[in-house]
């Protein structure tokens, strides 16, 4: 990679550069390499901040043709490790940023936070990346308990399942015996379902 300019304003860094000719890339399809350029474009890609001024980078990456004649990508934009990723706008540090604070604040909170941080986002944008996270995997319980609370006195009842022995829990509304058996059957792999969290006797480890 190339850097072409560094433009420092009051307000926004500026920085050009381009990808080095005549390097061969994978192919993202096949994974066989390929240097054959069939065109190139300008991408704007925003970085973390510097001194307090957002960051603005203008990449000039290559597309590819894939010389794999059974590949059926016959054309790839090639990335540049740490600083894009495939329909982003962000590089990867700022990201993360966004996700760290979208995790943390949500939409409005989140999107005040990150004007703090001299990046400019609607509070849509903040929850829009929030729910591209990937949620974890969380591992099978092998002692459960349910139990039940109301939200309010009488009615609007929910239900909470416990597992102690992995240290997670699970919630949901409407409770009674058919959450509790959509929940059974969920968990087919479960090896003990109890009424009361507290009465549960949970294995040693």
């Amino acid at each position: 990679m190339l850097i072409e300019k560094v433009e420092l304003g009051e307000s926004l860094v500026r920085i050009t550069v381009r990808t080095a000719a005549g390097v061969a890339v994978r192919c993202p399809g096949c994974g066989q390499s390929s240097g054959w350029e069939h065109s190139r474009y300008v991408r704007q890609v925003a970085d973390e901040a510097i001194g307090g001024r957002p960051v603005r980078i203008s990449v000039s990456v290559r597309r590819l043709y894939c010389e794999n004649a059974v590949c059926p990508r016959k054309t790839f934009v090639e990335q540049i490790d740490g600083l894009t990723e495939r329909y982003q706008r962000r590089t990867p540090a700022l990201r993360r940023i966004v996700e760290a604070v979208a995790v943390a604040l949500a939409g409005s909170a989140g999107a005040r936070l990150l004007a703090t941080l001299h990046h400019t986002l609607s509070s849509v944008s903040v929850l829009s990346r929030l729910m591209r996270i990937p949620l974890p995997n969380r591992p099978i319980p092998k002692v459960v308990g349910i139990d039940e609370f109301a939200l309010l006195r009488g009615r609007y009842v929910g239900w909470q399942v416990i597992c102690r022995h992995l240290n997670v829990w699970d919630c949901g509304i409407p409770a009674g015996r058919r959450a509790r058996a959509c929940w059974a059957e969920h968990r087919k792999r479960a090896q003990a379902l109890q009424e009361r969290p507290s009465q549960v006797v949970w294995p040693r480890q």
